[in-house]
């Protein structure tokens, strides 16, 4: 009998205002303000919009609200939320909800850390300014893996074959990513800890997942919405009046979800066998972007297809009956970037009955 899938969401826990955010965008900003970005004026397709449905614009300080995620993520499927971890040199610049989901039991669903380890920027209203500076101090401080350990004590935290998972957003820009590896599983060994460690991936090109002291590859968007060179992007987006007053005016691209999912598909055999693949639940980067943005326009049905074909081609992951086929869903709320399975006003909980739908093949 084949291995069950498993899959888990990329979680973004900056839904609510902080000190940091307020001091560079503006008090009260939030993860929603990108997505007004992108609703404003006629610059994004209009079947790459989605708009939040029954959790509204919510406050992730709330504990209904994340009880309630919880709640549509299981019944869609899903196995485990990766909630995003930012750490800095010592520093933690968004911890109040990654503080509250290890402290108060909601999402009530298994989850594991993601170090997204990149810098912050005004990038999206075209100012190259570097609002935090990712720093590391990994190879001779113990700090970050002890607080990385403290959060797989809970008894949420995802574990695959007896290990416990953990991702890193952009492991070749650890400095000695591979001796940074094997110091966090001594210490994690130390500690009755087996760790996992995935990485995902963000170029074309990466070395076999030991070489970095990894156990394997997540694969990325990166490469792939890059790929296709310049001009065959800028055919593909004059298609239509209005696609083609889009690039030419703003250089934005928009794609065929079906056509990006099976690019998707194409380039996971570039990267080392074993690699975890990816499925979008879809793709709008306009409120993120000053020019050169993308977007395609996922729906419930080809996302049931993009998540059925992909799951065909997830790496079986331990023996018997703890074996698991993983499979990376990017992503549960980043409605910054169109990437959402939650409820929305013009899907209901159509991306959900659709992820369940796929995984059951």
């Amino acid at each position: 009998m084949s291995a069950p899938v498993a899959a888990f969401a990329y979680y973004l826990p900056q839904f609510y205002p902080s000190e940091f955010n307020a001091r560079w965008w503006g008090e009260g900003f939030t993860e929603w303000v990108s997505l007004l970005r992108a609703h404003r004026g006629h610059r994004s397709p209009a079947d790459a919009l989605v708009t939040p449905g029954e959790l509204g614009f919510y406050d992730l300080r709330d504990r209904e609200v994340r009880a309630r995620q919880g709640d549509l993520a299981r019944a869609g499927g899903l196995s485990a939320f990766c909630l995003y971890h930012y750490w800095s040199g010592g520093s933690r610049p968004l911890p109040v909800v990654e503080d509250l989901v290890l402290s108060d039991g909601q999402p009530d669903l298994p989850f594991f850390l993601g170090w997204a380890n990149h810098d912050w920027s005004l990038a999206w209203k075209g100012d190259p300014t570097v609002t935090l500076r990712q720093e590391y101090d990994e190879r001779h401080d113990d700090r970050h893996i002890g607080f990385l350990l403290e959060g797989m004590r809970d008894p949420r935290y995802w574990t695959v074959d007896g290990r416990h998972v953990l991702l890193v957003y952009d492991p070749m820009s650890v400095p000695s990513m591979a001796d940074v590896s094997a110091r966090w599983r001594a210490v994690a060994k130390r500690a009755g800890v087996d760790l996992m460690l995935l990485g995902a991936t963000r170029t074309g090109v990466v070395p076999p997942p030991g070489d970095l002291g990894l156990d394997r590859w997540v694969e990325g968007t990166a490469h792939v919405l890059a790929a296709g060179g310049r001009w065959s992007r800028a055919a593909h987006s004059l298609r239509s009046p209005g696609s083609a007053w889009r690039h030419l005016r703003h250089r934005d691209v928009s794609w065929s979800y079906p056509a990006l999912a099976g690019r998707l598909r194409a380039t996971l055999a570039d990267y080392p066998p074993g690699t975890v693949p990816l499925v979008l639940s879809g793709w709008n980067n306009v409120g993120r972007r000053h020019r050169r943005a993308s977007s395609t326009n996922a729906d419930p049905a080809t996302f049931r297809e993009a998540v059925a074909a992909a799951a065909a081609l997830a790496p079986v992951v331990g023996t018997g009956r703890d074996a698991r086929r993983l499979l990376a869903v990017n992503a549960w709320n980043e409605w910054g970037e169109g990437m959402t399975l939650e409820p929305s006003t013009e899907f209901g909980r159509g991306m959900l009955d659709a992820l369940c739908a796929g995984l059951s093949g």
